[in-house]
Formats: C-alpha cells, sequence, structure tokens
C-alpha cells in the first residue's frame, strides 16, 4: 500500500475539522504549528482529539492552554535539517504510550519497530541531536545509539 500521501501538506478540510475540534476545547487554543501539519499528522491529530487525549496533543504543541505564550519558534519547512542524524535503538519500554511519549519529548521520527504479538520489541527513532540520559532515564527505556558520530 502507497502512504507517500501521508507526508503530503495537510488538506484545508483536515485544518477545518481541526479547528472545529479544538473549539470544542475552550480551555485551549490551536499554535500555528497545525499550518505545518502533514495528511499523517493531521489524522492522528484529529484522532487524539475525538478520543480525548489532550494530554498527547500538549506535548507534542499541537495546542497550548489559553492565555500562554509559545516556548519555542516552530520550525519552518523551507529550514535545511542537519546534515548528521542520530539513530537510537529504544527497549525495554513496557506500554506503547511510553515509548510514543518518549519520542515525542526527544522531538523523534519512528524509522523502524519489531513487535511479538502485542508486546513492542523495540523502536528505531530518528533525532537531530543526541538524547540526553536523563530524558532515557524519566521513561525507564535502554536508549542504544546505532549510528555513532
Amino acid at each position: 500500500m502507497d502512504k507517500t500521501w501521508e507526508n503530503d501538506r495537510c488538506s484545508p478540510l483536515q485544518l477545518k475539522k481541526i479547528r472545529n475540534l479544538a473549539e470544542k476545547h475552550g480551555e485551549y487554543e490551536l499554535t500555528s504549528k497545525v499550518e505545518e501539519l502533514t495528511k499523517g499528522m493531521a489524522h492522528a491529530v484529529i484522532d487524539d482529539f475525538l478520543t480525548g487525549n489532550l494530554q498527547r496533543l500538549l506535548k507534542a504543541g499541537v495546542i497550548r492552554e489559553k492565555g500562554t505564550e509559545a516556548i519555542e519558534k516552530v520550525p519552518s519547512m523551507s529550514e535545511s535539517a542537519p546534515v548528521h542524524k542520530f539513530r537510537y535503538k529504544v527497549t525495554e519500554g513496557g506500554h506503547l504510550w511510553n515509548y510514543t511519549d518518549f519520542r515525542l519529548e526527544a522531538r523523534g521520527t519512528l524509522v523502524d519497530f519489531a513487535t511479538d504479538d502485542r508486546l513492542i520489541l523495540f523502536q528505531v527513532i530518528e533525532v537531530d541531536h543526541e538524547i540526553d540520559e536523563e530524558l532515557i532515564r524519566k521513561y525507564g527505556l535502554k536508549a542504544e545509539l546505532v549510528n555513532p558520530k
């Protein structure tokens, strides 16, 4: 199955759906980051709104509490990516959300994974920077650098 559509810029209909869902949660507001979403990411954001997973949206920087300022500048799509990316093989994470929360906080992209029935054996994530040991300990994970400098 071809999944190239997931990397296309999100559609106006997806943006409208996200805005409508965000309005239902009056204590939160969307960040400018939603304008940069891909179709795949927009699909996940809509799913998080529908399932009430607002903490994940807060961590990802898609929404923020009303009246709070944005913590960091949103990178534009035109900015050049770093030449070297770091890949980590992450294990011993237990539940899917533990892996997901870690990957989001590390600002990583899922590259590969393996499961055995419902058990996650490992995930390989790619990040622009070395991951801090404190973050790894916070989630109780084992993260091994796959492509050292």
